[in-house]
């Protein structure tokens, strides 16, 4: 068992000529945590406060992913994708959703609709496979809907586009 430190060492010299023994790193130790305990013990509580919350929102993060998700799977229909393409704007799922109504769109042949429905999909998608492939479908229906200077501008951009990955 250690001895507990001095609370009060005598540092001045018995006499005169005698040399000052320094404080161990114990005692400086025992001194620090006196002073400085409470300070301690509340930045231990706040890290552990914001690991805790970080944690949380995580957790919640997911679920709500997981939601979204699920809401995704039961779009059986245009009626129910349209739905969830409003309930979540800007979310990937909600631009997967727009391009699979500028596909149906396109296979109708309401060519003006898909453009409209593959537009929003490229904007919220805005990099991988699916992306491109909205930009394509944006530049073919307008090419096959009555704007074929700007459905070929499309195109070409698309042809050259090398920056982009799609």
């Amino acid at each position: 068992m250690p001895t507990p430190a001095p609370s009060n060492p005598n540092l001045t010299p018995a006499t005169p000529g005698d040399p000052v023994a320094a404080p161990s790193f114990e005692y400086r130790l025992h001194k620090f945590w006196e002073s400085n305990a409470n300070a301690i013990y509340a930045l231990c509580a706040v890290v552990l406060i914001a690991i805790i919350g970080k944690g949380g929102y995580d957790f919640y993060e997911v679920r709500h992913e997981n939601e979204i998700g699920a809401d995704y799977a039961a779009a059986s229909s245009n009626e129910k994708l349209k739905a969830f393409a409003a309930a979540h704007p800007g979310h990937q799922l909600a631009g997967v959703s727009k391009l699979r109504l500028g596909d149906d769109a396109y296979e109708a042949g309401n060519f003006t609709q898909a453009v409209a429905d593959y537009q929003t999909a490229s904007d919220v998608l805005k990099t991988g496979p699916f992306a491109g492939r909205a930009r394509l479908g944006v530049g073919m229906a307008k090419l096959l809907g009555g704007q074929a200077s700007e459905g070929e501008n499309q195109l070409k951009q698309l042809a050259n586009d090398r920056d982009r990955k799609s």
